[in-house]
Protein backbone atom coordinates (compact mmCIF):
# COMPACT_ATOMS: atom_id res chain seq x y z
CA UNK A 1 0.00 0.00 0.00
CA UNK A 2 1.61 3.25 -1.31
CA UNK A 3 -0.45 6.01 -0.67
CA UNK A 4 0.42 8.18 2.61
CA UNK A 5 -1.82 11.21 2.92
CA UNK A 6 -1.31 14.61 3.49
CA UNK A 7 1.00 15.82 6.65
CA UNK A 8 -2.21 17.86 7.97
CA UNK A 9 -4.58 15.05 7.32
CA UNK A 10 -2.80 11.99 7.82
CA UNK A 11 -4.92 11.40 11.07
CA UNK A 12 -8.17 12.04 9.77
CA UNK A 13 -7.00 9.78 6.32
CA UNK A 14 -6.01 6.83 8.98
CA UNK A 15 -8.96 7.15 10.47
CA UNK A 16 -11.01 6.67 7.47
CA UNK A 17 -9.29 4.50 5.57
CA UNK A 18 -9.58 2.16 8.71
CA UNK A 19 -13.73 2.62 8.31
CA UNK A 20 -13.28 1.36 4.44
CA UNK A 21 -11.30 -1.44 4.87
CA UNK A 22 -13.68 -2.08 7.33
CA UNK A 23 -17.06 -1.81 5.19
CA UNK A 24 -15.03 -3.60 2.23
CA UNK A 25 -13.89 -6.43 4.60
CA UNK A 26 -9.68 -6.22 3.77
CA UNK A 27 -8.46 -7.20 7.08
CA UNK A 28 -4.49 -6.89 5.92
CA UNK A 29 -5.64 -2.90 5.15
CA UNK A 30 -6.89 -2.63 8.61
CA UNK A 31 -4.19 -4.56 10.26
CA UNK A 32 -1.85 -1.77 8.60
CA UNK A 33 -3.61 1.60 8.96
CA UNK A 34 -3.95 0.58 12.84
CA UNK A 35 -0.77 0.17 13.29
CA UNK A 36 0.36 3.38 11.17
CA UNK A 37 -2.33 5.19 13.34
CA UNK A 38 -0.99 3.29 16.41
CA UNK A 39 2.39 6.11 16.45
CA UNK A 40 -0.68 9.01 17.12
CA UNK A 41 -2.62 8.06 20.62
CA UNK A 42 -2.95 10.29 22.55
CA UNK A 43 -3.59 12.78 19.08
CA UNK A 44 -7.11 14.01 18.02
CA UNK A 45 -8.85 13.46 14.48
CA UNK A 46 -9.22 17.12 13.37
CA UNK A 47 -9.48 18.75 9.74
CA UNK A 48 -10.73 21.71 8.06
CA UNK A 49 -9.81 24.71 6.07
CA UNK A 50 -11.24 28.10 7.51
CA UNK A 51 -13.69 25.63 10.16
CA UNK A 52 -12.66 23.35 11.80
CA UNK A 53 -13.64 19.45 12.01
CA UNK A 54 -13.13 17.70 15.40
CA UNK A 55 -13.14 13.61 14.65
CA UNK A 56 -12.90 12.13 18.17
CA UNK A 57 -9.65 11.09 19.64
CA UNK A 58 -7.10 8.57 17.58
CA UNK A 59 -8.01 6.00 20.30
CA UNK A 60 -11.81 5.79 19.56
CA UNK A 61 -10.62 4.34 15.58
CA UNK A 62 -7.98 2.27 16.73
CA UNK A 63 -10.43 0.46 19.64
CA UNK A 64 -12.57 -0.40 15.90
CA UNK A 65 -10.24 -1.45 14.13
CA UNK A 66 -8.20 -3.77 17.11
CA UNK A 67 -11.47 -5.24 17.73
CA UNK A 68 -12.42 -5.85 13.94
CA UNK A 69 -8.99 -7.63 14.30
CA UNK A 70 -9.82 -9.39 17.27
CA UNK A 71 -7.44 -7.97 19.10
CA UNK A 72 -10.50 -7.46 21.93
CA UNK A 73 -7.51 -6.46 25.07
CA UNK A 74 -6.14 -4.36 23.16
CA UNK A 75 -9.38 -2.91 22.04
CA UNK A 76 -10.98 -2.34 25.42
CA UNK A 77 -7.84 -0.76 26.45
CA UNK A 78 -7.91 2.33 23.44
CA UNK A 79 -11.90 2.56 23.62
CA UNK A 80 -11.59 3.03 27.54
CA UNK A 81 -9.00 5.93 26.82
CA UNK A 82 -11.41 6.84 24.39
CA UNK A 83 -14.21 7.38 26.65
CA UNK A 84 -12.18 9.10 29.07
CA UNK A 85 -10.72 11.96 26.49
CA UNK A 86 -14.35 12.36 25.32
CA UNK A 87 -15.30 12.85 28.80
CA UNK A 88 -12.10 15.57 29.77
CA UNK A 89 -12.91 17.60 26.62
CA UNK A 90 -16.78 17.39 26.78
CA UNK A 91 -17.25 15.47 23.26
CA UNK A 92 -20.39 13.67 24.25
CA UNK A 93 -21.20 12.16 21.01
CA UNK A 94 -18.22 10.76 20.78
CA UNK A 95 -18.64 9.38 24.19
CA UNK A 96 -21.66 7.72 22.86
CA UNK A 97 -20.03 6.13 20.06
CA UNK A 98 -17.00 5.10 22.15
CA UNK A 99 -19.16 3.65 25.12
CA UNK A 100 -21.01 1.42 22.17
CA UNK A 101 -17.79 0.36 21.07
CA UNK A 102 -16.69 -0.72 24.61
CA UNK A 103 -19.27 -2.46 25.34
CA UNK A 104 -20.16 -4.52 22.12
CA UNK A 105 -16.42 -5.00 22.42
CA UNK A 106 -16.99 -6.39 26.35
CA UNK A 107 -19.60 -8.25 25.21
CA UNK A 108 -17.79 -10.23 22.72
CA UNK A 109 -15.05 -11.03 25.19
CA UNK A 110 -16.93 -11.97 27.68
CA UNK A 111 -14.39 -12.10 30.61
CA UNK A 112 -15.81 -12.06 34.26
CA UNK A 113 -17.74 -9.28 35.19
CA UNK A 114 -17.46 -8.03 31.36
CA UNK A 115 -21.39 -8.77 30.48
CA UNK A 116 -22.48 -6.77 33.53
CA UNK A 117 -20.20 -3.62 32.70
CA UNK A 118 -21.11 -3.79 29.23
CA UNK A 119 -25.00 -3.76 30.19
CA UNK A 120 -24.33 -0.53 32.44
CA UNK A 121 -22.47 1.00 29.26
CA UNK A 122 -24.60 0.53 26.81
CA UNK A 123 -27.86 1.69 29.32
CA UNK A 124 -25.44 5.13 29.46
CA UNK A 125 -24.86 4.85 26.08
CA UNK A 126 -28.89 4.47 24.73
CA UNK A 127 -29.61 7.14 27.04
CA UNK A 128 -27.04 10.08 25.44
CA UNK A 129 -27.83 8.90 22.18
CA UNK A 130 -31.83 9.39 22.67
CA UNK A 131 -30.92 12.73 24.33
CA UNK A 132 -28.66 14.07 21.60
CA UNK A 133 -30.87 12.21 18.87
CA UNK A 134 -28.66 9.47 18.18
CA UNK A 135 -30.95 7.36 16.43
CA UNK A 136 -29.04 4.77 15.05
CA UNK A 137 -26.37 4.65 18.14
CA UNK A 138 -29.86 4.49 20.48
CA UNK A 139 -31.30 1.36 18.33
CA UNK A 140 -27.73 -0.38 18.48
CA UNK A 141 -27.02 -0.16 21.88
CA UNK A 142 -30.55 -1.67 22.50
CA UNK A 143 -30.56 -4.14 20.45
CA UNK A 144 -27.12 -5.40 21.90
CA UNK A 145 -29.03 -5.38 25.40
CA UNK A 146 -31.73 -7.20 24.51
CA UNK A 147 -28.97 -9.63 23.15
CA UNK A 148 -27.16 -9.45 26.27
CA UNK A 149 -30.54 -10.33 28.15
CA UNK A 150 -31.33 -13.44 26.40
CA UNK A 151 -27.70 -14.18 27.25
CA UNK A 152 -26.75 -13.18 30.36
CA UNK A 153 -25.52 -15.44 33.16
CA UNK A 154 -27.53 -16.23 36.65
CA UNK A 155 -26.98 -12.92 38.85
CA UNK A 156 -23.92 -13.59 41.36
CA UNK A 157 -26.37 -11.36 43.88
CA UNK A 158 -27.86 -13.10 46.74
CA UNK A 159 -31.58 -12.01 47.13
CA UNK A 160 -30.72 -9.51 49.61
CA UNK A 161 -27.44 -8.21 47.44
CA UNK A 162 -30.51 -7.64 45.21
CA UNK A 163 -32.63 -5.79 47.59
CA UNK A 164 -29.51 -3.62 48.62
CA UNK A 165 -28.55 -3.39 45.13
CA UNK A 166 -32.27 -2.05 44.10
CA UNK A 167 -31.78 0.58 47.11
CA UNK A 168 -29.32 2.02 45.97
CA UNK A 169 -30.88 2.63 42.30
CA UNK A 170 -33.31 4.52 43.78
CA UNK A 171 -30.75 6.80 45.47
CA UNK A 172 -30.61 5.57 49.19
CA UNK A 173 -27.33 5.46 51.57
CA UNK A 174 -25.87 2.87 53.73
CA UNK A 175 -27.90 4.56 56.47
CA UNK A 176 -31.45 4.46 54.67
CA UNK A 177 -30.78 0.95 53.50
CA UNK A 178 -30.14 0.23 56.89
CA UNK A 179 -33.25 1.71 58.02
CA UNK A 180 -35.07 0.07 55.14
CA UNK A 181 -34.23 -3.61 55.75
CA UNK A 182 -34.06 -3.34 59.23
CA UNK A 183 -29.75 -4.15 59.45
CA UNK A 184 -26.61 -2.28 61.33
CA UNK A 185 -25.37 0.26 58.82
CA UNK A 186 -22.03 -1.59 58.55
CA UNK A 187 -23.62 -4.54 57.06
CA UNK A 188 -25.71 -2.21 54.32
CA UNK A 189 -22.06 -1.71 54.06
CA UNK A 190 -20.77 -4.27 53.31
CA UNK A 191 -23.48 -5.87 51.43
CA UNK A 192 -23.04 -2.97 49.32
CA UNK A 193 -19.21 -4.01 49.10
CA UNK A 194 -19.82 -7.18 48.10
CA UNK A 195 -21.98 -6.28 44.93
CA UNK A 196 -19.50 -4.10 43.86
CA UNK A 197 -16.73 -6.74 43.77
CA UNK A 198 -19.08 -9.47 42.06
CA UNK A 199 -20.26 -6.96 39.59
CA UNK A 200 -17.04 -5.86 38.80
CA UNK A 201 -18.07 -2.11 39.18
CA UNK A 202 -16.33 0.81 41.07
CA UNK A 203 -18.92 2.97 42.31
CA UNK A 204 -22.55 3.60 43.15
CA UNK A 205 -23.74 5.50 40.03
CA UNK A 206 -22.24 1.84 38.20
CA UNK A 207 -24.85 -0.32 40.26
CA UNK A 208 -27.81 1.34 39.89
CA UNK A 209 -26.91 1.34 35.98
CA UNK A 210 -26.58 -2.05 36.14
CA UNK A 211 -29.65 -2.74 37.85
CA UNK A 212 -31.48 -0.82 35.64
CA UNK A 213 -30.35 -2.72 32.62
CA UNK A 214 -31.08 -6.03 34.16
CA UNK A 215 -34.91 -4.94 35.26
Amino acid sequence: MAWTPSPHAILVALAFGIDLAMMVGSRDDVALLHDRLAVYRGHHLVSGAGQVAYGGPAELSLGRAARYLNRLDDAVNDLEHAAASCVANGAVGFQTEAEYELGATLAQRAWPGDHPHARSLLTQCASRARSLGMKPFEAKAHALLDELGHHRRPSPLTPREHEVAELVGQGFTNREIAERLVLSERTAQNHVQHILTKLALSNRSQIAVWFTAGR
